[in-house]
């Protein structure tokens, strides 16, 4: 799951048997492999896929 904010004016998707819809800036989560079929009209903020990096020093 990767967490995603919406890139275009509206969406409507289909997630989990139910039709969504988003407005410009909302945000939610989504599986990564769909949010990279969706190109541009996403953004994604945060993917769980990749593990956080420690700064040095900490």
């Amino acid at each position: 799951m990767v967490k995603v904010q919406v890139n275009v004016k509206n969406l409507a998707i289909d997630l989990d048997g139910k039709e969504m819809k988003f407005r410009q800036g909302d945000m939610f989560e989504i599986p990564a492999e769909r949010a990279e079929m969706m190109g541009n009209t996403l953004v994604v903020l945060e993917d769980e896929r990749t593990p956080k990096r420690k700064t040095a020093g900490k």
